[in-house]
């Protein structure tokens, strides 16, 4: 049975990373290069649960918090010879709401709240840069390029080693994007943006190097590379384990005991046994003996840790397996296999189509984000060029008001003079008509007070006359009223006719 390195994929935090969706073409490299990749999704993230894993991936975590007891464990983890890659997104911690950085802090870096544009090297978008500045690595051997989308830049705050940074035109420039740190008998590697790796995407898994570069990643995290003082400790054991063996071969030549013709002969048995002896335990074959020992370990090691996990979970299996032929044998106890089968079988592609689905809506959704991006760039061109045209259009209106307005007080100045005049011939005409028509208004109000006067006085006449004929006190009688006779047409008519000549 073949050993196969573990990788568990975290995704109880909400990560964007996922090997069933948005890393399905990341799961299928690793796969075929001796790795096997398993998803985390209980909460929360314990050391018991990450023991048996050789790496663990943190893709990518959003709207979500990792406890304290979380961060301890996953140190703990690391610590104790556990490897951890930790993948962040542009805007950091506070753009995603998450605190990654508490994990990361101890590892010797941290994700900045940025994102790294470039706008002289890009794939048509300065949000997706093509980074060029590798560190001579394991890690960037045959990279030549990577496209960092939608990345935050890293801060090295301890002994982290920066394997990768942006280029001199991007901003910020000279920054860490991917870095390696050692951390107790673990490594950590550190990148900002976890669409590094995505499917089908731009500046994804499908760029030129990034298949290259998640190999080497994985590969190299998972191989034996000893301490400096495990390499010492291992050459001293060398030395003591050959010491004996050079030291009784010095005695038998320094001999003197023996005769001289004997001597001969052994001497040169002994030097023909000592000189292959001496050039099989030289410097090289020494680092040759490193390296079997090395790979003696690490396979013994990788058998050791595939034998806890087939047997620690070997029960629990079992058991969850019998749970669940319970529960479909009582469930589906009344139903065909062969109706089931075509049911399960409609329904996994009814599921397949929907993935399908919903990796485009995401991929869309990422196509939007880029393009609202760009829109938004150009909203902001657009604003400022319309803010100087109003300026522009402001100044010119203010210049042409101010010179209309000067053309009209001097258009003005000659329709004064001829208003003036106007004004002064209106009052000499006015005075002239009142002049002419206050006699004649004067001659017609006498000739009425005259005609009053001579009504008034025939009035007051009659009244006397009428006034006379009536009969003393003692001789009045009651009398029966009678209404005045009417005034006959006539009068009336002649009354109508002098009030329209008198008018």
């Amino acid at each position: 049975m073949s050993f196969k390195n573990l990788v568990c994929f975290d995704e109880s935090h909400n990560e964007g990373g996922r090997i069933n969706t948005t890393y399905a073409s990341l799961r299928e490299l690793l796969e075929k290069n001796n790795f096997e990749c398993v998803t985390l999704n209980e909460f929360p993230i314990t050391y018991d649960k990450l023991k048996k894993y050789d790496i663990l991936v943190i893709a990518g975590p959003d709207m979500s918090k990792f406890r304290i007891s979380e961060i301890d464990d996953i140190l703990k983890y690391v610590d104790a010879g556990g490897n951890l890659v930790l993948m962040s997104d542009a805007g950091g911690d506070s753009g995603h709401m998450t605190n990654l950085n508490k994990i990361a802090q101890p590892l010797g870096f941290q994700f900045n709240a940025d994102q790294v544009t470039d706008q002289k090297l890009n794939l048509g978008v300065e949000t997706v840069p093509v980074l060029e500045q590798a560190t001579p690595h394991d890690i960037t051997r045959g990279v030549g390029s990577i496209s960092y989308r939608a990345g935050c830049s890293i801060t090295v705050t301890g002994d982290a080693q920066v394997i990768f940074k942006s280029n001199q035109t991007s901003s910020p420039p000279n920054a860490p994007i991917i870095v390696l740190s050692g951390y107790g008998k673990g490594k950590s590697i550190g990148i900002g943006t976890y669409e590094i790796f995505r499917d089908r995407l731009l500046g994804g898994l499908n760029s030129k190097y990034h298949s290259t570069l998640a190999l080497n990643i994985f590969q190299y995290l998972v191989s034996f590379q000893p301490s400096a003082e495990e390499a010492e400790i291992i050459v001293e054991e060398i030395r003591e384990e050959t010491s004996p063996l050079l030291k009784e071969l010095a005695e038998i030549k320094n001999d003197k005991s023996t005769q001289l013709d004997v001597d001969v002969k052994q001497d040169r048995i002994i030097e023909a046994k000592i000189t292959p002896l001496r050039e099989s335990y030289s410097s090289r074959e020494q680092e040759e003996i490193l390296k079997s020992i090395s790979q003696e370990m690490t396979t013994l090691s990788a058998a050791i840790k595939e034998q806890l996990y087939v047997f620690s979970d070997l029960h629990e299996k079992i058991s969850e397996a019998n749970r669940h032929i319970e529960k479909i044998a009582s469930t589906f106890k009344n139903i065909k296999i062969n109706d089931l089968y075509d049911n399960i079988t409609n329904l996994n592609k009814d599921f397949k189509k929907i993935d399908g689905d919903i990796n485009k809506l995401l991929d869309n959704n990422n196509v939007m984000k880029t393009q609202l991006e760009a829109f938004k760039l150009i909203q902001d061109d657009y604003k400022k060029s319309f803010q100087s045209l109003i300026d522009n259009v402001k100044s010119t209106i203010n210049t042409a008001v101010i010179k209309i307005s000067k053309d009209i007080e001097e258009r003005l100045k000659p329709l004064n003079s001829l208003t003036a005049g106007l004004k002064n011939i209106v009052q000499e005409t006015v005075e002239n008509i009142i002049q002419k028509r206050l006699p004649e208004f004067s001659e017609s109000q006498e000739q009425r007070i005259k005609i009053l006067e001579t009504r008034i006085n025939e009035k007051l006449n009659s009244l006397l006359i009428e006034f006379s004929k009536k009969p003393s006190v003692e001789e009045s009688k009651p009398q029966i009223y009678k209404e005045p006779e009417k005034l006959p047409i006539k009068s009336s008519v002649k009354r109508k006719t002098r009030r329209k000549n008198q008018a």
